[in-house]
């Protein structure tokens, strides 16, 4: 289940890089996608250009979809969720501090960095974003 999981987030944050890119007319190595936790703890979205935001997003905008009929976008925040929780546990990192980058790695693929507020922690895997199962 994990795999399918993994595979299937690999696709969606890539065709998200890259429509995101074309939106803003830039090289889609210069697009970041914040997943990241919010006052109420639940997952949060920020769209980067440059390590800088551009703009709060949800995950629909993610998906690029106007009806979710896969229903991703009802389980996907709940695992990123409970993921960042146990990432800020773990390592001792606030909730507010506690995010992960997605960036675009080559032409295809993406790269994975855990932050504790702006300073990166570690690379990690997608394996690791949802290898914390909701409760």
């Amino acid at each position: 289940m994990i795999d399918f999981i993994s595979n299937e987030f690999k696709k969606i944050s890539t065709k998200a890089l890259d429509r995101f890119a074309n939106e803003l007319k830039v090289d889609r190595k210069d697009i970041q996608v914040l997943l990241k936790l919010d006052k109420n703890g639940d997952a949060a979205y920020d769209l980067m250009q440059g390590y800088k935001k551009v703009r709060e997003l949800t995950f629909m905008n993610i998906l690029g979809v106007k009806i979710d009929f896969k229903g991703y976008s009802l389980i996907a925040p709940d695992f990123i969720a409970k993921s960042l929780t146990q990432f800020s546990s773990d390592l001792e990192i606030s909730n507010s501090a506690v995010s992960v980058m997605i960036v675009a790695k080559g032409n295809e693929d993406i790269a994975m960095w855990l932050y504790n507020g702006g300073a990166a922690v570690k690379k990690i895997e997608i394996e690791e974003l949802f290898g914390h199962s909701p409760e």
